[in-house]
């Protein structure tokens, strides 16, 4: 039996054309899906300018938090929640996006950890734990592959340090609209579109909760109800003459 994102991602290029008009159905079926095809998330941010088409003399620079909107998420939000960007962030194209240059596994993986933690927050609050995902690719205390740090201790069945690869969510029909909007941030995270929400953090955990390893950790952001951490460095003492 394939999981449920594997149903979803086997969904119909009418779904696709949907959410690119930000025309999404509410209910969420998932039985009995049509053929396999990928979801081409760079559609829901419009079409990029063909190669060789005729440039117009004014040219007006793209805003990724406008195509967000027009994709049907929060981009102006997430624009509130970035605050200033440099050149190359604030005028990312996102229909540019290379879903060939994307991992598939990768975009999986992501999505899945957008989804599962964090599909009730907003596009900035998802982002941001999709950012912590690749900060912990980047480290060296965790696994170099998005599914590695994804899916760290869920061979084992225990010590998940995401708790949904242990605790049976994946299991459970999932809500469709949300699952291509975990896919879409994933793929505009992956495809270069990365904001440094998380602060540099490597965890984060709900505000209803007190993780045991906070005491070690300084806060980095708050974004929603998450609270982000990095590992605190450590003071150096000078011993005194």
């Amino acid at each position: 039996m394939r999981r449920p994102i594997e149903v979803l991602l086997a969904l119909s290029a009418s779904m696709v054309a949907a959410f690119a008009t930000g025309v999404v159905p509410a209910e969420a079926e998932v039985a009995s899906p049509p053929e396999a095809i990928p979801l081409a998330l760079p559609e829901a941010f419009g079409e990029a300018p063909a190669p060789g088409a005729e440039i117009a003399q004014v040219v007006v620079e793209a805003d990724p938090f406008t195509q967000l909107d027009e994709a049907g998420l929060d981009g102006e939000g997430l624009r509130a929640a970035a605050g200033p960007l440099p050149g190359r962030l604030a005028a990312f194209d996102l229909r540019a996006i290379d879903l060939t240059a994307i991992d598939d596994d990768d975009r999986r993986c992501l999505t899945e950890a957008i989804y599962y933690e964090a599909r009730s927050q907003t596009l900035a609050g998802r982002m941001a734990v999709a950012d912590v995902v690749l900060n912990r690719v980047e480290s060296r205390r965790y696994p170099n592959t998005v599914c590695g740090v994804v899916f760290q201790g869920a061979a084992k069945g225990w010590g998940c340090q995401f708790s949904f690869a242990c605790d049976g969510s994946m299991e459970k029909a999932v809500e469709r609209r949300a699952m291509i909007k975990a896919q879409a941030a994933a793929t505009a995270v992956l495809g270069g579109f990365r904001l440094p929400l998380s602060g540099g953090a490597t965890h984060y955990h709900a505000d209803y909760v007190q993780p045991f390893w906070v005491g070690a950790m300084e806060q980095t952001a708050v974004l929603d109800d998450h609270l982000f951490y990095r590992v605190a460095k450590r003071q150096v003492r000078l011993a005194s003459n």
